[in-house]
C-alpha cells in the first residue's frame, strides 16, 4: 500500500476565500473555525478531529467542513508518506547494524523487523531470507516464528511462489495469537486475497487482543489500520487511529542490564498515509457535491487522486469542472492546468502533459507557487525540465516568506531525489523560517521532513533529530524515526542518547 510520493504542492490561493475570515491565534468558536485555525498552523492532526464533530455541524457549513477536513487529510497523507519513505531508509541502516551483531547479547528480534522494513521497501527477495532465519530460530518465541511465517508467505506470494505461500499460511492458520492473526490478515489484504476475509480476521485479532481491556498491541492495530483501509472500511480504521498512541513501540527487547532496544511498526506510517489519502478523497468528493463548493473542491479532489496514484480519476475530476461549466477564478484555472498536466503525463500521454506543463509555466513564470508545483511534477519526468528548473532557481533567489519556502522546498526535494545533498540543503535551509526553524506553525512540515532527510544523508544527525523533536508534539509517530536515527548516531558518532545499539 504505497502513496504516490511525488504529490502536489499546497496551493492556498484557491482557498483564501475560505480561511481568510478566520483570525490567527488560539482555536476557538465552532468546530469548523477551530479546524481552519489548526490547518493554517499546519496542525493537521488537530484539524482532522473535526471528523468526529461532523454530526453537529450545521447544514450550511457542511460543504466547508468536508472541504477543510479533506485538505487536512490530504496534507497528512503527503506527510506520512514522506515519513514512511524516510523511515525505511533510516531503519534499514539502524536495523542492519543491530542484526549484524553476532555476540552473546545478539538481538533476537532484529531480523524480524529488518524483514518487515525490506518488505515496506518493496524487496521481498531479501526480506524472505530474514523471515526464514526467524522462522527457523529455535530460540524465538512461537508467536515470533509464526509472525515470520506469515510474512514469509507474503514474500513468496509476491515472488510468484504461491504454492509455498499457501503452505506457510496454512502452518499458522490455527493460531489464536492476535499478533499472528493480524499478520495473516495483513498478508491476505496485501496479496489481494479478499476471499480470505482479512477484515474479519482483523476483527477477531482485535477482539482477542482487547479482552483484558488493553487496546491491543501496536502490531495488531497498525496491521488492521492497513487492512481496513485497503478494504475501504475507513471509519473502522479511523476509530483505531483515534485513540492510538502513535509513539508507542511494537516490541522491546532487553539484552542485558543496561541494553534495551525498542522496535517500531514500519507499517504504521504507510497505513496512515493510505488511510488519510483515501479519506481525503471521500471527504473532498462530498464537498464537491455541496452547494458553492464544487470548484475548489474539484481541484483538491484532482490533487488527492494524483497523490494516491490514481491518474485517470484525477484527470476525470478536473475535466468534470470544465464539463460542468464551472466558473473558476484565474488562479484556479492555472491550478487546474497544472493538475491536468501531471495527470496526463502519469496516464502515459507524456508529450501532451509536458507541453501543457511548459506552456503554463511560460505564461506564469513569475508565480512562485505555480513554478514550485511544476518542479514537483518534473520529479516524475526523467528529462526535459531544464527550463522549469532555471525559472525556479531564478525565483528562489528573489522571494521571501511563503514564496521562498514553496520554491525552495520544491528545488530542495528535486535535488534530494537526485542525491545532490549539498545543493538540496542549500535550498531547504533557505526556505526555512530562520527565527522559528523547527516549529510547524511557521514551516511546512514537508519542508522539515525533506530537511531532516538531507541532514541524515550528510550525517548531520543532531540537526535531523532536532527537527523530529520539534514535530513530535503534533506528529508523535516520528518517534520511530527518532529511535532509529539515534541508534545510527550512537554508533557512527558515539553520541549519548537513550537508544542503545550494540
Amino acid at each position: 500500500m504505497r502513496v504516490n510520493g511525488a504529490g502536489l504542492a499546497r496551493l492556498f490561493l484557491i482557498l483564501m476565500w475560505i480561511i481568510a475570515a478566520t483570525p490567527p491565534g488560539r482555536a476557538s468558536g465552532s468546530p469548523v473555525e477551530r479546524a481552519v485555525t489548526h490547518l493554517k498552523a499546519n496542525r493537521y492532526q488537530d484539524a482532522a478531529s473535526l471528523y468526529w464533530d461532523l454530526p453537529s455541524v450545521e447544514a450550511s457549513e457542511s460543504g466547508k467542513a468536508h472541504m477543510i477536513l479533506g485538505i487536512s487529510c490530504l496534507n497528512s497523507a503527503r506527510l506520512y508518506g514522506e515519513l514512511h519513505d524516510l523511515s525505511i531508509d533510516v531503519s534499514l541502516n539502524y536495523l542492519g547494524k543491530v542484526s549484524s551483531h553476532r555476540g552473546r547479547d545478539r538481538s533476537r528480534l532484529a531480523n524480524l523487523y529488518m524483514a518487515e522494513v525490506l518488505m515496506a521497501g518493496q524487496d521481498p527477495d531479501r526480506a524472505a531470507s530474514y523471515y526464514q532465519e526467524v522462522a527457523n530460530d529455535p530460540g524465538a518465541a512461537t508467536s515470533e516464528r509464526d509472525v515470520a511465517r506469515a510474512g514469509l508467505g507474503l514474500a513468496n506470494f509476491l515472488l510468484g511462489r504461491e504454492g509455498r505461500a499457501e503452505k506457510l499460511w496454512s502452518s499458522v492458520a490455527g493460531s489464536s495469537d492476535p499478533e499472528v492473526l493480524s499478520e495473516l490478515a495483513s498478508a491476505f489484504a496485501e496479496a489481494g486475497l479478499w476471499n480470505r476475509e482479512p477484515s474479519g480476521v482483523c476483527d477477531q485479532a482485535l477482539s482477542s487482543a482487547g479482552r483484558s481491556g488493553d487496546p491491543g498491541p501496536m502490531r495488531v492495530r497498525s496491521n488492521c489500520i492497513g487492512v481496513y483501509t485497503r478494504a475501504g472500511q475507513l471509519d473502522k480504521a479511523l476509530e483505531l487511529v483515534r485513540d492510538l498512541d502513535m509513539k508507542a513501540f511494537a516490541d522491546e527487547e532487553k539484552l542485558g542490564e543496561n541494553k534495551t532496544i525498542r522496535f517500531y511498526s514500519i507499517r504504521l506510517l504507510d497505513g496512515l498515509a493510505a488511510l488519510y489519502g483515501k479519506t481525503s478523497i471521500d471527504l473532498l468528493g462530498k464537498a464537491f457535491n455541496a452547494r458553492n463548493m464544487s470548484g475548489a473542491a474539484g481541484l483538491y479532489l484532482g490533487m488527492a487522486y494524483a497523490q494516491m496514484g490514481m491518474a485517470a480519476e484525477s484527470l476525470a475530476a478536473i475535466d468534470s469542472l470544465n464539463n460542468a461549466g464551472e466558473q473558476l477564478a484565474a488562479p484556479q484555472m492555472v491550478t487546474a492546468k497544472m493538475i491536468r498536466a501531471g495527470a496526463l503525463h502519469a496516464e502515459g500521454r507524456e508529450k501532451e502533459g509536458f507541453d501543457l506543463l511548459t506552456r503554463t509555466v511560460r505564461e506564469n513564470s513569475s508565480d512562485p507557487r505555480l513554478v514550485a508545483e511544476a518542479v514537483l511534477i518534473c520529479d516524475t519526468i526523467d528529462s526535459g525540465c531544464g527550463e522549469i528548473l532555471a525559472a525556479a532557481e531564478n525565483l528562489a533567489g528573489r522571494r521571501e516568506g511563503w514564496g521562498s519556502a514553496g520554491i525552495n522546498l520544491s528545488l530542495g526535494r528535486h535535488y534530494a531525489r537526485r542525491s545532490d545533498w549539498q545543493k538540496a540543503l542549500t535550498f531547504l535551509e533557505a526556505g526555512r523560517d530562520k527565527s522559528n526553524k523547527n516549529r510547524i506553525e511557521y514551516n511546512d512540515p514537508l519542508l522539515l521532513v525533506e530537511l531532516a532527510r538531507a541532514y541524515y544523508r550528510t550525517k548531520k544527525y543532531s540537526e535531523a533529530l532536532e527537527i523530529f523533536f520539534g514535530m513530535s508534539g503534533q506528529f508523535p509517530a516520528v518517534r520511530q524515526l527518532q529511535n532509529a536515527l539515534q541508534g545510527v548516531y550512537s554508533v557512527e558518532q558515539k553520541s549519548a542518547g537513550d537508544v542503545k545499539v550494540l
